[in-house]
């Protein structure tokens, strides 16, 4: 018979950030179901015409922020790291928007900056560096 085996649970910091970046992904979603409706809607549909193959940039991000936080749990470092880049670059698209007058990005630039503080923390940082 097998004995008693010891499991660490996932520190509240990283419970967080996982689902901050749910959260985050759903937003982006959201928002980029919003734009493409917005554009569609217009007469000059020429930009409608660009909007596909530009909104992989904007799709693949939000995909992996959720891929990312389905990992979280494997404590794995490359998930961190991989976290970090993501929020940034979805945190510096968002700040793009911003600075365009698209006050749609805001709470996806808050949410990706709580979620980087979060992975900060001292446990969490313990939890990825086993």
């Amino acid at each position: 018979m097998s004995g008693p085996y010891r499991t660490e649970l996932i520190p509240q910091e990283v419970k967080t950030a996982r689902l901050l970046m749910r959260i985050q992904a759903a937003v982006g979603l959201l928002g980029l179901v919003l734009y493409i409706s917005l554009i569609s809607a217009q007469a000059d549909s020429r930009w409608f015409s660009l909007l596909p193959p530009s909104s992989i940039f904007i799709l693949a991000p939000l995909v992996l922020l959720v891929v990312l936080a389905a990992k979280c749990s494997a404590r794995k470092k490359w998930v961190r790291i991989t976290a970090f880049a993501t929020e940034g670059f979805v945190s510096l698209a968002e700040l793009l928007f911003l600075f365009g007058s698209w006050l749609g990005a805001l709470p996806g630039l808050i949410l990706g900056g709580t979620a980087i503080f979060w992975l900060t923390r001292p446990a969490a940082r313990a939890w990825f560096n086993r």
